[in-house]
């Protein structure tokens, strides 16, 4: 039951029911899989800290926000242990931070931690890389939370154009 591949299919499968509309069963899977992770692996091993991230983002959808914040703030410090700015899973983390940052009220870290996911991510992967654009969009979406209409229209407009560039 608690074998690392099984625990992998477990952390992905979280995803995989949220995807598919079962939010209560993707967050009752999550802290099963989170504490399993960390039975089998400790706390801030990169496997628990992953399953930490996608039980987050339930957490989020389900409307739990400040639990969504505090995972993630756990996961990123966690994952930043392990990995430079610019690792995919740091990426992630940051996005999905800056975004429960927004949604809590707390404009100015969420752009703050947003903007440097951005920059991260561009100098990582490239301006036009599909992760990259999608970190973007992301900051679009915060910065329109924040009240930053202007900012989110500019990011909003150059993420499709690079998108458009980037399809055809």
């Amino acid at each position: 039951e608690d074998h690392r591949a099984t625990l992998v299919m477990a952390t992905n499968h979280i995803c995989d029911r949220r995807v598919v509309d079962d939010l209560a069963g993707a967050e009752e899977l999550g802290h099963s899989t989170v504490r399993r992770w960390e039975k089998v692996a400790g706390p801030s091993h990169p496997n628990t800290l992953a399953a930490q991230a996608n039980l987050a983002v339930v957490l989020r959808m389900r409307g739990a926000l400040a639990a969504a914040c505090a995972m993630n703030e756990n996961a990123l410090a966690g994952f930043r242990e392990y990995f430079p700015d610019n690792h995919p899973s740091v990426l992630v983390v940051m996005t999905n931070l800056a975004s429960d940052l927004a949604a809590v009220g707390d404009v100015q870290r969420a752009r703050e931690l947003g903007e440097q996911a951005l920059e991260s991510s561009r100098a990582a992967r490239g301006p036009s890389h599909p992760a990259t654009l999608a970190v973007a969009a992301n900051l679009s979406h915060d910065l329109r939370a924040t009240g930053d209409l202007a900012g989110a229209r500019s990011l909003a407009e150059q993420t499709l154009t690079a998108y458009d560039e980037r399809l055809s």
